[in-house]
Formats: C-alpha cells, structure tokens, sequence
C-alpha cells in the first residue's frame, strides 16, 4: 500500500474524507494507522487504524468507514514541549523567563522544541516534512511510505531538494536511523542512486509489494 503523504483520502463513495498528514511507525517498521485531517467547517485531526484503508483503482486511498465511524474516530492530540539538550543547566543570575535558557529570551527560534503526540510510546511520526540525510548531508525530505501486505515499511519515496534530480524509492534496508524529524541513510549522496531506484515523470509510481 502507497501512503502518499498529504495526499486526499476518500470514501468508497468516492467522496472527500480528509488529507493523510502522518504515518506513525512503530518498532519495527510496523504502521497500525495514520492521522488525516477531517473535511468539513469544522476539520479534526484523527487517528486512522490502516486497517480501514485500501487503496484503489487510480491510485485512490479510501477509508473504509461510514461518515458517523469517521466522526467516532479519537482526535490526535499533539503539544510542542521543550527539548533540553544535555549540557544546558539552570542559571543562577538569569532573567525571569531565562532560567532554563539563558540568553534566548528574545530569540525564540533558538529554543529547541519537540513535539509529542497521543500515539503508542516509541511511535515515530513520518510527515512530508521529514528530512531525508545522508551522513551528514541533506537531500530531500520523505514524499511516500511504502507498506507490504503484513503492514510494515518496506520503502519510502523521497523528494529531493534539487530540482534537478528525480524522486526516489530508498528500500528500508537503508534507512540507519529515524525519528519524527529526519530520515538517516547509511550512504554518501554520491552513492544514492547506486542503492535507489529513481522515478522520472514518465515511471509508474511505485509498487509496495
């Protein structure tokens, strides 16, 4: 199953159900479901068992559910916390509102920060803005997740920076690290398209057996 991230969702029906925003992934690879942002005056943001989804012909991923099953959904609750990097210590004759944080009381932008959602602990959430590096070097970010028939990630697709170079599959076995904020391979970008398969405008989009 392709899930293509920021993409629409729809009903058998063929209506709009919502946008995927996120694939949460587990321990190994396993994705149990997906957050879509709700249509309507009054959009939600709600957890997806992938169990409910299929996709269809034209490449059309439709939520197997009844409007009411879909408005029944728990909302996906997200808050940004602070990320304290080791090292950083309280400050005795700091400022009010500097004491964690010393000199970026007016500089926000540099206070690191995280964001924690109501998903399984351990849970990696994978957006369209998930950076995509190798070893040290950006390339692009994730655009796909590709799933298997047990539900477990066997590639993503990648969009890189360059607007000269194409999409590409980067199979799992690449990948050395994740998290909700970037994607690590374990090669150079010189050696990228050895390892990768690119997909050019004229390719089918690509298969997830």
């Amino acid at each position: 199953m392709r899930l293509d991230l920021d993409t629409e969702i729809r009903y058998p029906s063929g209506r709009r159900a919502g946008v995927l925003q996120k694939v949460i992934v587990r321990e190994g690879g396993h994705v149990d479901s997906v957050i879509m942002s709700t249509e309507g005056f009054v959009s939600r943001t709600v957890i997806v068992p992938v169990s409910s989804l299929s996709e269809e012909a034209g490449d059309v991923l439709t939520i197997n559910m009844t409007k009411d099953e879909v408005h029944a959904l728990p909302d996906y609750e997200e808050e940004m916390v602070l990320d304290i990097p080791q090292g950083w210590e309280w400050g005795n004759d700091a400022l009010p509102g500097e004491d964690v944080f010393p000199g970026t009381l007016h500089d926000p932008g540099m206070i690191p920060v995280m964001e924690v959602g109501n998903v399984p602990e351990g849970s990696t959430s994978v957006t369209q803005g998930t950076e995509i590096w190798c070893e040290g070097d950006r390339w692009g970010v994730v655009d796909e997740v590709l799933l298997n028939d047990e539900g477990i990630v066997n590639a993503i697709v990648g969009r890189p920076d360059s607007i000269h170079e194409h999409d590409r599959v980067i199979p799992i076995e690449l990948i050395s690290e994740y998290s909700d904020l970037a994607v690590t391979l374990s090669c150079t970008l010189a050696d990228l398209p050895n390892y990768t398969e690119e997909l050019t405008d004229e390719m089918e989009e690509p298969d997830a057996e």
